[in-house]
């Protein structure tokens, strides 16, 4: 076993790290043979997001995950957890505690909801961790700024050069910086207490060319032309169960076959 780059694996994943939410999503990840650390629900987030995996950490840099600096039964939980697959795989997971605060509000909920793509980071960078804005400021990387602070709930990853998002500003962004960009019509994803869901949120790739998705991407109006946009990069898609699409907070890859 070996660890993953942040939303990219190369071969079959084998641990994520998933909402702690919905058993059935979890359920089904586990019959495919992979591992899932869940969060636990934080009290310093919105109520519907507070088991979002993409608020609550962020895997910025390979075998680098970033928890809030707030001490929560959520935190100790998902470090205890990590802690764990990191002794039971011989994996190094370097887990940081950042300088960052969690708070109930946007963006003050935000500061870890950001998207990693090799050399590239896409966030809002105005609420973004230090601690990640500073490993992206390295030579060599490029930071996508946007004004869209729930960056990784908005854009579903392809492949290092390549994503789908509903978000305008994001759009822009990744046309600007000579990336393949997919826009989508917004809604038709189901997140509880919000009008909507988002693409990011409720899909994550589980080899390099499986994209799965929380549920049935079939409904989606945009089918069609996210099917053919992801056959042109080689992705085929998985469905995790046949219900609604749901935006879970994302499911991110940690380790995969070597």
């Amino acid at each position: 076993v070996t660890l993953c780059k942040p939303n990219l694996p190369e071969n079959s994943v084998k641990v994520v790290v998933a909402s702690g939410e919905y058993s059935y999503i979890t359920d089904e990840l586990k019959k495919l043979g992979i591992a899932v650390v869940t969060t636990a629900p934080h009290i310093r987030l919105p109520y519907p997001e507070r088991f979002h995996t993409d608020l609550q950490l962020s895997h910025y840099s390979k075998g680098k995950i970033l928890v809030s600096n707030n001490i929560t039964m959520a935190e100790d939980n998902i470090v205890k957890k990590l802690t764990i697959v990191s002794a039971d795989t011989g994996v190094d997971i370097n887990i940081q505690k950042s300088t960052s605060f969690l708070g109930n509000k946007y963006p003050h909920n935000i500061c870890f909801n950001n998207v990693v793509m090799d050399n590239k980071l896409i966030c809002n960078v105005k609420f973004t961790a230090k601690e990640i804005i500073k490993e992206f400021s390295k030579p060599g990387c490029k930071i996508v700024n946007t004004k869209q602070g729930y960056s990784k709930c908005s854009i579903a990853v392809v492949n290092s050069n390549a994503v789908i998002t509903s978000d305008e500003a994001i759009f822009k962004a990744c046309k600007k910086n000579d990336m393949d960009v997919l826009k989508i019509t917004p809604g038709f994803i189901n997140l509880p207490y919000y009008n909507y869901g988002f693409i990011g949120g409720c899909c994550a790739k589980l080899s390099k060319d499986i994209l799965a998705f929380t549920g049935n991407i079939k409904n989606h109006p945009d089918y069609i032309l996210i099917k053919s946009f992801l056959q042109n990069h080689g992705v085929h898609i998985l469905e995790l169960s046949n219900k609604p699409l749901l935006d879970i907070g994302s499911i991110f890859p940690l380790t995969e076959s070597p």
